[in-house]
This record gives C-alpha cells, sequence and structure tokens, in this order.
C-alpha cells in the first residue's frame, strides 16, 4: 500500500505544495496550541457535568404530566417531542420551554457544544467564542440530532447507541482529537479513499492511511503534531483537491450552500416521522417529476428548434447552451426537451457525457464513434447502402482497408498454391509454399503490432493514412450518418471537464461537424466554459475589449442560443420543499395565493409583450396561463423587432460599440428568450420590457461586468463602477442578482 500511496502522492503534489501556501494552512501548521481547544474544553465540560437528579420533573408529556424517566431518557424524549411538530420554533424556543434548573444547563452546554462542532449550529456566532468562528466540520446534521446524540453517548459512553453516523464520528474525535479525523461524513470519507487516494475503503484504517499519504510531503512540518488530521482535513476540503474526489462539489460560498440547501428550514421544522436520522436521503438525480415548472420552458425552446429546422435555408448545425451552476437542475430540462423531441418529431437523441470521456486524448473521437454507432439503426431511403450505414463496416472493414487487402492477397497466393498442388506441379508449390510462408510470417508479425497499435493510438494511424486531411474519414462518416436525418446531441457534465477535454471538444464541434445540420444541446455552468477558454487563451487577453474576456467572445461564437435555467421564486421554493421534504409553511407567512387576476382567455386579447408580462407576472396566474402566454411572446416579440431594433442601433453609437446585422438579430433572440423565460417563471411584471433589454445588451457586449455583478466583486474590481451603473440603468446591481 505504501507504495501506491508514493505514487498518488507524487501525482497530487504540485496541487497540494499549492495549497501549502494558503494563509489558513500556513497558520496551523505553525500553530502552537491545538486547533480545536476551546471546542475539547466544552466536551470535557459536558461530559463532566453531574445529574442532581435521578429523574426530571421538568419534564412533562402532551397532558401535562411529570415524565417518570432517568433525566437523560426524559431529555432525548422531550427534545423528539417538541421537534416532532411542524412548528417555526427554534432550538432557542425549546431551551426556553424547558425553564431553568440544573437540568436544562446541561442541554444549554450541549448546545454550546454542536456551535463548536457545526457549521450550521443554532446560535453559533454568540455560543462559539472562536474569532473566525471555526467549527470541527461543515455538517447538515440537524440540531435535535446533534443533542440527542451528545446526550446518549453522555448516558451510555456506547458509541454503538448513536443513529447518526456525523455525529458518532464528531464524538470519537473529541474522545481522541490528536489521532481522529474530524472529517465526519461517512460518504466523504468512502469518496476520499476510492477517488482520490484509489483505494477500497477501509473504515477502520481511515486515519492510519491518511497518516501514511501525507508523511510523503516533508513540506508538512508542525509547530503542534497533533494538529495533524485537522490540516488534512482542511487540505482535503480546499477547492481544488476536492474537486478530485467530490465529483458533485459545487464549489459555492458557505453562505450560497446554506441558502439554497434550506438549513434554517430543517433545522426549525423536523417530520420526526419523515426524518429520523441525517442519514436519510432524497436523491439529487433527474427530476423526472416537474415541480419547478421548467417543462414548460423546454416546450419553448423545442418550438424553436422546429422552427429552425422547418427552415430549409438553414444548411449548418445549431447549438443551444442550458446554462446554470452544478445542481441547477441542467440535467432535468435536458431529460424534458429529449421527452418532446423523441415523442412527435422521431429525432435520434445521442446522449454523451463529456466528463466521463474526458480521459480520451481527442473527445470529439469518441462522440463521431457514438453517433455512428446509434444514429444508422434505421435505414432511409436515401441512404440505403449497407457500407454506408454499417457501424460495423465502417469500424472493422473502411478503417482498416489496407490490411483487409494485404489478407486478400495472401488468400489468393494460398489458393493458387493449393491448385499447383493438386495439379501435380511441386516445383511450383515448394517455391510458393516457402514464399508463402514467408509472406504470412511477416504479415502476422507486423498485424499483432498494428492491431496492439490500433486499439492505443487508432487516430493516429488514421492521420498517418490521410495524412492530406487527417480527419476527413471522420468528417466524412458523421456527414453520411446524419444526412437527411434529425440528429441531436445531448452533452451533459461539460463543466465538469478540465481546461483541454473542454475545449478540445467545443471546437471540434464548431470546426469539424459544423457544416452538417446537427442540433447539439449542452448542459454546462457558461462562467466554467469562459474560465477555460480564458485559461487557455490567456496570451491573447490583452486584445479584448472593456468588460469582455477571450472565453466570451468564444462562448458567444459557439452558442446561438443560451438558455438560463430559471432562479426560483418564493412561490417555487415554497412548492418544492413541501412536495420534496414534507416541509409547510417555512417560508414567509405572508406568502398566500390569491385568486388569478387573469385566465387562459386573457391571452388571446393581450397584443403587446408588456401585457403578456402582465399576465403571467400577476399573483395567482396558473401553471397554464403563463405558458400560454410565453409562447405568444415569440410572435408578439417578432411583430416588435421594428421597436426593439432602433433602441439596440442607438445603445451602441452611444457606447461606441461595433455592430452588425447578425448581433441585432442575436440580441432580440436572446431578449425574447429571457421575455418567455420570466412569463413562464411569473417573474413580477416591475421588471419591464426595457429592463429585459438592457440586460440583454448588457450581458452581450460586457459579459465580464455582468458576472462581477452577479458574484458581488464588481465594486472591488471594477475601474469605473459609476459609467457601468449608468450603462444598466433603470436596471441596478441587485436587480440583475435577483432576477437574471
Amino acid at each position: 500500500m505504501e507504495d501506491h500511496l508514493l505514487k498518488i502522492s507524487e501525482e497530487y503534489k504540485k496541487q497540494i505544495l499549492n495549497i501549502l501556501k494558503n494563509d489558513d494552512i500556513y497558520n496551523l501548521l505553525n500553530s502552537k496550541g491545538f486547533y480545536y481547544d476551546k471546542a475539547i474544553d466544552v466536551y470535557q465540560e459536558f461530559m463532566n457535568m453531574e445529574v442532581k437528579s435521578n429523574t426530571s420533573p421538568i419534564f412533562k408529556d402532551q397532558k401535562g404530566q411529570s415524565i417518570n424517566l432517568p433525566f437523560y431518557d426524559a431529555a432525548i424524549e422531550k427534545v423528539k417531542q417538541f421537534y416532532s411538530k411542524k412548528t417555526n420554533k427554534t432550538f432557542g424556543d425549546f431551551l426556553n420551554s424547558i425553564g431553568s434548573s440544573p437540568d436544562s444547563e446541561m442541554l444549554k452546554k450541549a448546545a454550546e457544544l454542536v456551535a463548536y462542532s457545526d457549521y450550521h449550529a443554532w446560535n453559533k456566532n454568540e455560543l462559539n467564542k472562536y474569532p473566525d468562528k471555526r467549527v470541527v466540520a461543515k455538517s447538515h446534521v440537524r440540531q435535535p440530532i446533534w443533542i440527542i446524540g451528545f446526550i446518549e453517548f453522555k448516558k451510555s459512553g456506547d458509541f454503538s447507541k448513536i443513529n447518526s453516523p456525523n455525529v458518532l464520528n464528531a464524538i470519537k474525535f473529541y474522545e481522541s482529537p490528536y489521532k481522529k479525523s474530524n472529517i465526519l461524513s461517512k460518504s466523504h470519507r468512502k469518496l476520499i479513499f476510492q477517488n482520490f487516494l484509489q483505494l477500497e475503503y477501509e473504515p477502520d484504517n481511515f486515519e492510519e492511511v491518511l497518516n501514511t499519504f501525507f508523511h510523503f510531503y516533508d513540506d508538512l512540518k508542525f509547530q503542534n503534531s497533533d494538529n495533524r488530521q485537522p490540516l488534512y482535513t482542511k487540505i482535503l476540503y480546499s477547492k481544488a483537491i476536492r474537486q478530485i474526489w467530490d465529483k458533485s462539489f459545487k464549489g459555492k460560498s458557505d453562505k450560497e450552500e446554506q441558502e439554497e440547501e434550506g438549513i434554517d428550514i430543517l433545522e426549525n421544522h423536523i417530520n420526526s416521522d419523515k426524518f429520523k436520522h441525517d442519514s436519510d436521503i432524497i436523491t439529487d438525480g433527474i427530476a423526472e417529476e416537474d415541480l419547478l415548472n421548467r417543462k414548460a420552458l423546454m416546450e419553448v425552446i423545442h418550438e424553436k428548434i422546429k422552427n429552425f429546422w422547418a427552415d430549409t435555408k438553414q444548411l449548418d448545425s445549431f447549438t443551444l447552451l442550458i446554462n446554470g451552476p452544478w445542481g441547477s437542475g441542467k440535467s432535468s430540462m435536458l431529460y424534458y426537451l429529449k421527452e418532446f423531441l423523441t415523442k412527435d418529431d422521431n429525432w435520434n437523441v445521442i446522449e454523451y457525457n463529456a466528463w466521463k470521456n474526458q480521459r480520451f486524448d481527442n473527445p470529439w473521437w469518441i462522440l463521431v464513434n457514438k453517433v455512428s454507432e446509434t444514429v444508422p439503426i434505421e435505414a432511409t431511403s436515401s441512404n440505403n447502402d449497407y457500407r454506408s450505414r454499417s457501424h460495423w463496416y465502417w469500424k472493422n472493414i473502411s478503417q482498416n482497408a489496407i490490411k483487409y487487402k494485404v489478407a486478400l492477397v495472401l488468400a489468393i497466393i494460398f489458393i493458387i498454391g493449393f491448385v499447383n498442388n493438386w495439379l501435380g506441379e511441386p516445383d511450383t508449390l515448394s517455391y510458393l509454399t516457402s514464399l508463402l510462408g514467408l509472406i504470412i510470417s511477416a504479415f502476422l508479425a507486423v498485424q499483432g503490432i498494428v492491431k496492439h497499435l490500433f486499439k492505443k493510438q487508432a487516430l493516429h494511424e488514421l492521420q498517418i493514412e490521410n495524412a492530406g486531411d487527417p480527419l476527413e474519414v471522420y468528417k466524412k462518416r458523421f456527414e453520411s450518418v446524419v444526412k437527411h436525418k434529425k440528429v441531436a446531441i445531448f452533452i451533459d457534465d461539460l463543466d465538469r471537464c478540465e481546461v483541454d477535454p473542454t475545449i478540445k471538444l467545443l471546437e471540434g464541434v464548431q470546426t469539424l461537424f459544423k457544416g452538417s445540420k446537427v442540433l447539439y444541446v449542452m448542459a454546462a455552468d457558461g462562467q466554467w466554459l469562459v474560465n477555460c477558454f480564458d485559461k487557455k487563451y490567456e496570451d491573447f487577453e490583452s486584445i479584448t475589449a472593456d468588460g469582455q474576456t477571450i472565453g466570451n467572445q468564444f462562448l458567444q461564437k459557439t452558442f446561438q442560443l443560451m438558455v438560463d435555467v430559471p432562479k426560483l421564486n418564493k412561490e417555487q421554493m415554497q412548492k418544492f420543499l413541501n412536495t420534496t421534504l414534507g416541509v409547510e409553511n417555512n417560508l414567509n407567512s405572508s406568502i398566500k395565493i390569491d385568486q388569478p387576476k387573469y385566465r387562459e382567455e386573457d391571452i388571446e386579447e393581450a397584443n403587446t409583450s408588456d401585457k403578456l408580462r402582465e399576465i403571467s407576472g400577476a399573483t395567482g396566474t396558473s401553471s397554464e396561463t403563463k405558458r400560454l402566454a410565453s409562447i405568444k411572446l415569440e410572435k408578439t416579440v417578432e411583430k416588435e423587432k421594428g421597436q426593439l431594433e432602433p433602441y439596440i442601433i442607438n445603445f451602441h453609437k452611444e457606447n461606441y460599440l461595433p455592430l452588425n446585422p447578425r448581433q441585432i438579430k442575436r440580441i432580440i433572440n436572446l431578449y425574447a428568450m429571457k421575455s418567455q423565460e420570466f412569463a413562464i417563471s411569473g417573474v413580477t411584471s416591475d421588471i419591464t420590457q426595457e429592463m429585459i433589454m438592457k440586460y440583454i445588451i448588457f450581458s452581450t457586449e460586457y459579459p465580464e461586468y455582468n458576472t462581477l455583478i452577479k458574484q458581488e466583486k464588481f465594486e472591488d474590481k471594477s475601474e469605473n463602477p459609476n459609467e457601468v451603473l449608468e450603462l444598466i440603468h433603470p436596471l441596478t446591481p441587485n436587480i440583475i442578482r435577483e432576477y437574471f
């Protein structure tokens, strides 16, 4: 195992040495005291507290009768009883409900211990006395689960009594803080073993294996060797390393993750029947049930695709980006679009996972093989020749034509020798047999080498055989397969790939296969793609205009249409939580579902974009009415094009920006798409059509400024923030972050 770990340590050496330069890591290495000393002190205080009575009359059942139970059991029952109800009350309300006594002081001390244990703990800022509010872990364990676990262990001292794996590992850490890891999640430990260390998971040897792995790094020189495990945890949870072992890592800030996952809601609203332990899992796969009305948006996209394919003048490919951060629902939107394409329109949909194939030097090559293998199953009247539609023939015969020709010649020679032998001419037979033996020996030797190379370096072989245009054989195959067919290629997880595979795949689509009329739908974080291009072509960054990067320019050139995953409004969040978590009334209690002001028949009478947006943005408007409004918006925007074009032209003239007909068309298409997205999402009509148009122009011409605004880094990194604020008026940075 040591040899294996040494090899792995060399593989990650560059990343880990860079991480050691981080101030937080450097300070931990040079810390003389134990990093979690205050947490250990509170744990010892909790464990050493004495119970002054065997029973605790302050705990009463639902009828008001005192519970005649030992204190620990009574305390656990009271916590369960309090959190079994659907309530808006917090753990602080629970403490107030039990009054003041020696018994309740122990529960308060348990809450203080939780404040040192978990980032999401109740009242952490007050109870945690570290200036930086450091905690043992960032866990999604609910407050009552922590309290019950600590009380149970104080009562029994038995690890097997602790139901929550996270709480169990926290207690083991507190019991042996200088030896045990503060990585609490069982699933994270397993992922670290499998994806980072490339070993079978051994739970009992977790810390020992980590010690062995990090032992190979001479730069890890501790002022206090007791800080080994906390340091290992910080390194493993650094962004660069976590992305290796945790493929679902979103790279978000603590605040963003807390808000997105509704931690405060989960803490305050526990249904004990539905969530018995923190180990209960809600899967995060494709959402076949459309809780967020995303299917209606994909129906709009489907209509746009149908219109594009119906236009016989359009001969090139069409590329669409479904843009959103990790976990926002891009894969579900792909699923809905596939439903529309395959249900009525007889599309051939090829699903390609970019991340799983990034290890290949040329990912587009794997893509062509997948298309070739999948599409030609059914021949068409214009493509009925076996050789042209057979993937087997193309892969095994046409690409190895030379070898098969040699084999054919040898077979003919053998047949001639056999006939001569039969006719009784031994001298000729002897000569041919010797010659045949020599040729066969040479052929078999060459064939073995070629076969070995073909498996590992097939592309290199083809490039040699087709030196004039090494990729022509693949372009021709691709064109012959997709010709006269509706072919859609869905590319997912592109934003999990490294820089080079991402660039190679996108550039292959743009250059090799653009001439074929194929639909490419890619689900990815657009900013990830921008960053990849920026990194690849960083030497050209100086030629970009203000508010642009080279990556933004590539992104706009690559995709004809970009669709943002809609942001959730409060009503949608409420519906989602009610359905998936069994949580009710846990958002703003002032939200009420009013009677709809508009109905479906009002859509027919609406003749302007503003009116359609007013209908869709009104409180209580049904999902079906919003869907119909979004569909009609497509035609309405087309009619209003004459009003939109002067607005676009004036903006560009006033700001000395270049403009061409293609850019105008792109802006109008994006404007229509965003208007339809807002209609389906029910975004308030206070976000006017002028605001939408201003945002589309601004995000198209100044995409880097737009990114900085969304990341709340605008004022720090922009040289002229006031000028940019004038550009986006009547928008504001807050409006952009909330709605766009």
